[in-house]
């Protein structure tokens, strides 16, 4: 199978060392000014920490040198999505899937590739980059696969088939966009919370107070996709159950946001998301793509989000005292 991974940050580099370890043909997608640093290390993608490993792609600057592919993989964030998609057009993928954060990413490989080819895809997965080709792996899980509009069908099935045999546990599933959706409430108010109180998952869910706002947050996005008919729930293997804890007890869901907390501080886990992480290096973040979105689509729906839009704002501002140049 041919693969090409648009990005060589953390997610491509974990992605695409166990798919080519797993037998695939794989090419990575990386910007012209990182292109000699991958040679220089044989173009080697090196993977370290829960999981290992050690695999030789074949890297690439634009879509044009790979031509046809069975699948395409868009990793990279998704303030660097129009470089990505423009340097990867001339790519001609059978199926093409994005393992980026937010709602509106398949939105944006339709258009790059046409509705045909778009499958939906999500996963919870956690590396960090440490250079080019270079990640530590740092949270193993899931990736989900589906149908955009619902149900499976033989590539999705084939496809998680392949990552299951990579070591990146694949599992189709009937409705995407409602994990896509999970994905969204379990990912953005841990990230925007951590990067306003600049901490990591383990103690804000210890935190009461963190661990409250976590809470409400999670709520409201909610209400949003709901609202827009989308029937969020937990997946299969969710790390956190954060939708039934959202539509359960208070009192119960402090609780067992409480017990996760402890669970990643027992086992020495520090983990701190990536829009934190670029936070605290005084990078932009995604906030826009992820909480500017859901925003937008709650004042459409006449729903009001006090708490994620005082999020938004104090990032967004936070934001705006960043020196550009870094």
């Amino acid at each position: 199978m041919r693969i090409l991974v648009v990005g060589a940050g953390g997610l491509g580099t974990l992605y695409g060392a166990f798919l080519t370890l797993a037998g695939a043909e794989v090419a990575i997608l990386v910007k012209p000014g990182h292109l000699d640093q991958l040679h220089a290390q044989g173009s080697r993608l090196m993977v370290e920490g829960v999981r290992t490993a050690d695999a030789e792609a074949t890297p690439v600057t634009s879509g044009e040198q790979v031509g046809a592919v069975d699948w395409l993989l868009l990793t990279v964030k998704s303030k660097d999505t129009g470089a990505a998609l423009a340097a990867a057009a001339g790519c001609k993928p059978g199926a093409a899937i994005s393992l980026q954060n937010g709602i509106v990413k398949d939105r944006w490989l339709r258009d790059a590739f046409g509705p045909e080819a778009v499958v939906g895809a999500s996963t919870t997965f956690g590396a960090t980059y440490l250079g080019v080709g270079h990640a530590r792996f740092t949270f193993p899980a899931t990736t989900w696969l589906g149908e955009i509009g619902g149900g499976t069908s033989a590539r999705v099935n084939d496809f998680a088939d392949l990552l299951t045999s990579a070591k990146l546990a694949g599992q189709a599933v009937e409705d995407i966009e409602a994990i896509e959706w999970w994905k969204l409430c379990y990912l953005l108010p841990g990230a925007m919370i951590a990067a306003l109180a600049r901490t990591d998952y383990g103690t804000m869910f210890s935190h009461p107070l963190l661990a409250e706002r976590f809470l409400r947050l999670t709520q409201e996005l909610i209400v949003v996709a709901r609202a827009g008919g989308v029937a969020v729930a937990d997946p299969p293997e969710a790390p956190l159950p954060v939708v039934a804890l959202a539509d359960g007890s208070r009192g119960d869901a402090l609780t067992g946001l409480q017990h996760h907390g402890e669970r990643y501080r027992a086992a020495g886990q520090r983990v701190v998301p990536s829009l934190a992480q670029d936070a605290l290096a005084h990078r932009r973040t995604e906030i826009e793509y992820l909480a500017g979105e859901v925003l937008r689509r709650a004042d459409e729906q006449g729903i009001d989000v006090p708490v994620m839009d005082t999020c938004y704002r104090l990032l967004r501002g936070l934001e705006d005292s960043f020196d550009e140049s870094g």
